[in-house]
């Protein structure tokens, strides 16, 4: 885990010569020497620490998603492992990095700084202090736990991925300090753990259909209302790893003056988007229809045919530049 500026032994020491200095009215020469030593010292890691991010900065972006493969990485052969969808978020940050410095820098060539690189996430069900505990490892060492109060959402994930004899990878980041006492940070790029896996309805998908990029979630509404039809999804998700959908986006012609739009599971409306995703949604909504195409977004569903609750997992059209919709939806 990264240290404060103020939990570094030295910085403490003369903060406790400053400090007591100052209250007791000693020398007001000795007093400034220290208190002047104490800014400059701490100006000086601030720009440090600015410098650093902002070159690791630039050589996260500077690599692509084909380098994150790179030789040097132990990758099984194409095809034999799944990689979870980046959103770019990399919030997931890493439980017990502190005991696996060695192995965290390794994985960068011990440069310091921000770099990218995948992380394999294993589970570990004969942990003996967790059972549901999950691991990740970047080039064959472990650099650190999924939280414990997250890794049991990774479970599908991974025994499904077993299952078909494929490992699991996610993009992460790695940062290594420049300071003398070195520590190191990995964040996985993961928003939901089963975004690698199939939706239960993907087969059944017209080839006429376009699938929407993931990014963050959305609650569906109306659930309740069409509770028949979402019964459907329940009768599928029995016997599928996840609880991973492909929901439909089409807009209620019903009402032109002021359009929904609705979200159907194999042609049955289960749901709709609430009014502000709704206005977000429409023109590409509208765009892929007039081209003949229909607008797929991934899902998930929880709970029961009797309480449930759906989501989609979409990118916001405003974050997609005019040639990658274009590309998208022709």
């Amino acid at each position: 885990m990264k240290k404060k500026f103020i939990d570094r032994w030295w910085v403490r020491i003369l903060a406790l010569l400053v400090i007591p200095s100052l209250l007791s009215g000693g020398s007001s020469a000795v007093s400034g020497f220290l208190f002047l030593a104490l800014l400059i010292l701490i100006l000086v890691r601030v720009s440090k620490n600015r410098k650093s991010r902002k070159a690791g900065g630039d050589e996260s972006t500077a690599e692509s998603t084909s380098e994150l493969l790179s030789p040097d990485t132990p990758m099984p052969p194409e095809g034999t492992y799944l990689v979870i969808e980046a959103s770019g978020n990399y919030s997931l940050g890493l439980a017990g990095e502190s005991h696996y410095f060695d192995a965290i820098s390794k994985a960068v060539q011990h440069r310091t700084g921000e770099h990218s690189a995948l992380a394999e996430i294993i589970r570990e069900p004969d942990n003996k202090f967790d059972s549901n505990a999950v691991r990740a490892e970047i080039k064959g060492r472990t650099v650190g736990y999924i939280p414990r109060e997250l890794a049991p959402s990774f479970h599908s994930l991974l025994d499904y991925g077993k299952s078909i004899n494929k490992r699991v990878f996610a993009p992460c980041r790695v940062w290594i300090s420049d300071a003398e006492d070195s520590y190191g940070s990995v964040s996985l790029d993961v928003d939901d753990p089963n975004s690698a896996l199939p939706p239960v309805n993907a087969a059944e998908t017209p080839s006429s259909a376009i699938v929407w990029p993931t990014g963050n979630t959305l609650q569906v509404s109306e659930e309740s209302k069409n509770i028949e039809n979402v019964k459907q999804i329940f009768e599928k998700l029995r016997s599928a790893h996840g609880n991973s959908i492909l929901v439909e986006l089409v807009i209620d012609a019903a009402k032109p003056e002021k359009p929904e739009v609705h979200v159907l599971f194999n042609g049955l409306k289960v749901g709709e988007l609430s009014p502000a995703s709704g206005k977000k949604f429409l023109p590409a909504v509208e765009r892929a229809t007039t081209k003949g195409k229909r607008l797929f977004v991934k899902g998930e569903a929880t709970g029961n045919s009797l309480a449930a609750e759906i989501k989609i997992l979409a990118k916001s059209p405003e974050l997609l530049s005019e040639s990658e919709i274009q590309q998208l939806l022709g």
